[in-house]
């Protein structure tokens, strides 16, 4: 017998489940909608910035956007001083708080996330020529020290000077930019800030630690929506990127908090020893090894020549490169005093302690590849190709193939020979030699294959030599970012040479069409080398061009600035610094084609008045810059034709042109390196630009 359907329980099951279904996609949908949430906007070098253009950068403003891609929110920034900001916060008035220190009275207040934004340190700062800081910490009796009000250095500090130094002041500032103005003009002897709001030239060394703790993006007491949303996406991110924050922090802070200034062990052994002995190993181009004419080449000279330029005391020490054929006699001539330094060595410090050395920082990690004839296969390696002397490859066949016999050779160039005529099954080398060698020669017979293994490239130095090492590691972390991998390129070309044999081999087709149409192809190639330089100037002018304006771009200024820096300017020569007032303001009210309008009329203005006399480049979106040669009897004359270009110029929405300029010029030339020469022109620029907008009465951010 059929059971029957009670069709009203069924009609009611299907509408309660339809129901579900339809609220499941409800909340899935409203999750997603977007959302408009408040955060705290406060200056902090590297952290949040915002320049004239509205551009915003700086850790934090990352790790907000990528917040927003879990979140959907859209951030509403409201902007102010540290100490403003956080008393809005409080009050619910903001919804968000970047850089926020976890302590007991501050949960009461706000809402903290399970995951950290990032972990800081703080200490107490000193002027690079102060004599606390070459001691690096002293007595503070009498000395005034600024920090921020109601941060969490404030009361680290409380606590420092009641136990430590009972004698010091402390005086309370708003903000970041309030409190390093007092320090720099020597209103406090010491600031409190964190390594991460150090900049590179600043020159301030750290005298004393006082703590350090993790801070947050704390969330208002007011939205525990938010905190929920907030925990979930940092979640997933943590879950995908483990490493999201440490890669932040690589991006915006490395280098940043390096201090150039010398410590007092530094400088003496700089003057006991003005001359540096480095010794690099002749066969490991492109890091090191020898031209034709027997001299260094390779990234050593570009690594050590930077180090000392970063230092500043390039003309405080002379670099003596020596040369050695084997690493072993290398280490043996630093033992021996021989040499100071040695390059390249392997960021090994069970060897390093074995052989008594210190290793620096490491410099450049490079993956390393086998190289191998044929078709590879797993029990193919019996005998390994070793140049003679380098230990690098020797310690690594040795380690990954134990059985195998060394067949050594004189040069890498040697050891790919030997692996091509079969006479060794591999040889191992590192990703830039192969790079090198197959970037000459398109073998059709050898192959490649990926190790498990990187080789991590440092210097060393002998065992207690700890001021060379200190500014070693110090010049190593003023390096820029990729330096060392970028610098390989130039010597590429030169760590693998060709015969006779290999150019056959290569060109024998284009070979045979010479030979049989010599004189069409003559004809051809001279034609196609008038075109061809012809086409390059043209390509090399847009190259270096301006597409919007028609001056020499950043590329043209950096190639001509780094030909300047190799030799003595003139008596006449004068730098010119100018920054396009009001950009931001014309953008936002008129629309950025009046702003493009508004950079236009400046560039024609500054060639107006300085092509004449040099060049005039474009550096940025408003920023300017000129190396000119302008006779001293005539550089009032010009420089006040500068101050008032296109004063009389109006722009279709009726946009004005004002500049900030800084100019150094006269004696003052033949005093400061190129560095020194554009830093102080760049200063002077804003320091007009920060009086022409304090004279108007003008937010910049506006």
């Amino acid at each position: 017998m059929k059971k029957k359907i009670d069709f009203p329980r069924f009609y009611m099951a299907c509408t309660v489940f339809l129901t579900l279904i339809f609220v499941m996609l409800f909340c899935s949908v409203s999750w997603a909608a977007e959302q408009t949430v408040k955060v705290a906007f406060f200056e902090g070098e590297h952290f949040l910035t915002e320049d004239d253009n509205g551009h915003k950068q700086g850790y934090a403003y990352d790790y907000l956007q990528a917040i927003s891609y879990y979140t959907n929110w859209k951030y509403e920034y409201v902007y102010g001083t540290w100490t403003e900001l956080l008393e809005q916060f409080y009050r619910g008035e903001i919804d968000l708080m970047p850089g926020l220190s976890k302590t007991a009275d501050r949960e009461e207040k706000a809402l903290f996330p399970g995951y950290p934004m990032g972990v800081e340190s703080y200490y107490i700062y000193a002027h690079a020529d102060d004599p606390l800081a070459q001691l690096r910490g002293s007595a503070f009796d009498g000395h005034v020290i600024g920090v921020n009000r109601y941060s969490y250095q404030y009361d680290l500090l409380k606590k420092w000077i009641r136990e430590e130094a009972p004698g010091a002041q402390i005086r309370l500032f708003d903000g970041n930019e309030s409190r390093q103005a007092a320090f720099t003009s020597g209103e406090t002897q010491e600031t409190v800030t964190t390594a991460l709001n150090i900049n590179y030239g600043m020159n301030m060394v750290p005298v004393r630690w006082i703590g350090g703790s993790d801070y947050y993006l704390a969330v208002s007491k007011n939205r525990p929506d938010l905190l929920e949303k907030l925990d979930s996406a940092l979640g997933e991110i943590v879950a995908i990127k483990p490493n999201f924050t440490n890669q932040l922090m690589e991006k915006y802070f490395q280098g940043n908090a390096v201090s150039m200034s010398l410590s007092r062990e530094e400088n003496r052994y700089i003057t006991e020893h003005p001359v540096l002995r480095i010794g690099y190993f002749a066969n490991y181009l492109p890091f090191s090894g020898k031209d034709p004419d027997g001299n260094v080449q390779g990234v050593i000279t570009d690594i050590v020549s930077n180090m000392l330029h970063f230092l500043g005391i390039e003309r405080r020490v002379t670099p003596v490169y020596i040369s050695y054929d084997s690493m072993d006699a290398m280490l043996k001539a630093l033992k021996n005093g021989e040499i100071q330094v040695m390059f390249p060595c392997e960021n090994d410090v069970t060897i390093a302690e074995e052989e008594e050395v210190f290793l620096t920082s490491e410099l450049i990690r490079v993956p390393m590849f086998m190289i191998f004839r044929g078709e590879y296969q797993e029990d193919m390696v019996k005998r390994i190709a070793v140049v003679r002397g380098n230990n690098f490859q020797k310690r690594l066949s040795e380690r990954l193939y134990p059985d195998a016999e060394a067949v050594e050779c004189e040069s890498t160039d040697e050891g790919f020979r030997i692996v091509e005529a079969g006479d060794a099954d591999v040889m191992l080398v590192n990703e830039t030699v192969k790079d090198a060698y197959f970037s000459k020669v398109r073998n059709r017979v050898l192959n490649t294959f990926p190790l498990p293994e990187n080789r991590t490239i440092c210097m060393a130095v002998n065992r207690g030599k700890i001021p060379l090492y200190s500014l070693l590691e110090r010049g190593i972390a003023a390096l820029p970012k990729n330096f060392v991998i970028t610098s390989t390129y130039e010597y590429i070309g030169a760590s693998s040479s060709f015969d006779i044999d290999n150019f056959i081999h290569e060109h024998i087709y284009t070979i045979f069409i010479v030979t049989i149409l010599t004189a069409v192809l003559v004809i051809g190639s001279i034609s196609y080398l008038i075109m061809s330089r012809r086409e390059k100037a043209a390509y090399d002018r847009m190259a270096h061009t301006d597409n919007m304006t028609g001056l020499w771009n950043r590329r043209a200024y950096d190639e001509d600035m780094e030909r300047v820096e190799k030799k003595d300017l003139p008596a006449d020569a004068v730098y010119i610094s100018a920054d396009l007032n009001e950009l931001k303001h014309c953008n936002d009210t008129l629309g950025h084609e009046a702003g493009d309008e508004m950079i236009r009329a400046a560039a024609d203005g500054l060639k107006e008045v300085l092509n004449p006399y040099g060049k005039v480049y474009r550096i940025g979106g408003d920023e300017f810059a000129a190396m000119v040669r302008i006779p001293r009897e005539r550089q009032k004359e010009i420089l006040e034709a500068l101050s008032q270009v296109k004063k009389d110029w109006t722009g279709s929405g009726g946009q004005r042109v004002s500049l900030s300029l800084g100019v150094v010029a006269g004696d003052e030339i033949r005093k400061l390196t190129l560095h020194e020469i554009i830093a102080e022109a760049d200063q002077r620029m804003y320091d007009n630009k920060a009086a022409y907008y304090q004279q108007t009465g003008h937010d910049r951010r506006k």
